[in-house]
């Protein structure tokens, strides 16, 4: 039996669409102190009270940083992206993970049913030595054209 090429998978077609997006929150966080310490600004920072639409407040702080949302299993390849445009200092990540709570929210569209995706070892890998949770968000496009 042949084996494999590193990183090809068998299971149900590729899920349709992906985003990434790295998140960070807490009381204390202060956007501009994140974005200097993985060496990028966010798509959104907020500070906890800063102003929200409407009357409310930012009930606690926030810093998030997103891709664009592709076509096709695009995920790894976002990960990988993602992460190679901030600091490479595993020290720097500890430092926010023992403050705040950060994650990778990952959003999935699938056009039909039995859609799937997978991650390398090595995305998993950056994701953990990050200590950062995963999320994943699954939505079923009625339009695959959106």
């Amino acid at each position: 039996m042949a084996v494999p090429p590193p990183g090809a998978l068998s299971g149900p077609p590729d899920i349709d669409a992906t985003s990434v997006t790295l998140r960070f929150f807490g009381d204390a966080l202060d956007p501009d102190e994140v974005s200097r310490l993985l060496g990028s600004h966010p798509t959104l920072g907020r500070k906890r009270g800063a102003p929200l639409p409407g009357a409310a407040t930012a009930e606690t702080g926030s810093w998030l940083l997103s891709s664009q949302r592709l076509s096709k299993n695009a995920l790894g390849n976002q990960l990988h992206a993602l992460f190679d445009r901030l600091t490479p200092h595993l020290a720097v990540w500890t430092g926010l993970a023992d403050r705040f709570r950060g994650d990778v929210f990952c959003g999935l569209w699938a056009a039909d049913w039995n859609r799937g995706v997978a991650l390398s070892a090595r995305a998993l890998e950056r994701i953990s030595e990050r200590r950062l949770a995963i999320a994943f968000d699954i939505n079923f496009l009625d339009d695959p054209k959106r």
